[in-house]
């Protein structure tokens, strides 16, 4: 059996290099859809958000889609149909070999097509705005010429769905508890 599906994605960077310091932005959007015999993407295809390479103030795959969140669930593999994503990072040097960073990351993903088992998860172009999840942070870089080694530490400053009847995290306190800490290779974008 195989799966009839098409799948667009979009990947934007640009980067204001500056002496010892670049300003990198990146817009990622994606979308696919499943058709004839198959009513969802396959697993492979379907899109995720949240972790080291995407909105870092998230665990990875925790995010969406869109507003929909079950607190008790264990499950923790959320995937969707679309992504929409956008980054901004500020790049400085410290020494020769290690860079500092300042980051800022927003998206989601959503479905195309309503899931009762998810409320909140169907993409409209009415409400996808109020379902942003936003992270910041701030982190270091290892440069060795042939590979990098990053660090970063993330902090939700905003969630897609509502907690306390709202989205923003309640100040600096409750931001810096939900830290996360990466370590990966490679810059994230």
């Amino acid at each position: 059996v195989y799966s009839q599906h098409l799948k667009l994605t979009t990947d934007f960077r640009y980067y204001f290099n500056g002496y010892n310091k670049t300003l990198a932005m990146r817009l990622y959007a994606g979308v696919g859809l499943p058709y004839l015999n198959s009513s969802v993407l396959p697993y492979v295809e379907q899109f995720f958000s949240g972790g080291a390479y995407s909105i870092r103030g998230f665990t990875a795959r925790t995010l969406g889609p869109g507003s929909y969140h079950e607190v008790e669930s264990s499950y923790i593999d959320q995937s969707g149909d679309m992504k929409l994503e956008a980054n901004l990072e500020f790049r400085f040097g410290i020494s020769k070999i290690l860079k500092g960073a300042l980051f800022l990351d927003a998206g989601n993903i959503w479905l195309i097509n309503e899931d009762e088992n998810r409320p909140g998860s169907h993409f409209s172009f009415n409400t996808f705005y109020n379902q942003l999840a936003v992270g910041s942070g701030v982190g270091l870089r290892f440069d060795f010429n042939f590979f990098v080694l990053r660090t970063d530490l993330g902090f939700p400053i905003r969630t897609p769905y509502l907690q306390d009847n709202k989205n923003w995290f309640p100040g600096v306190g409750k931001v810096l508890s939900n830290a996360l800490f990466y370590f990966a290779i490679g810059y994230p974008f």
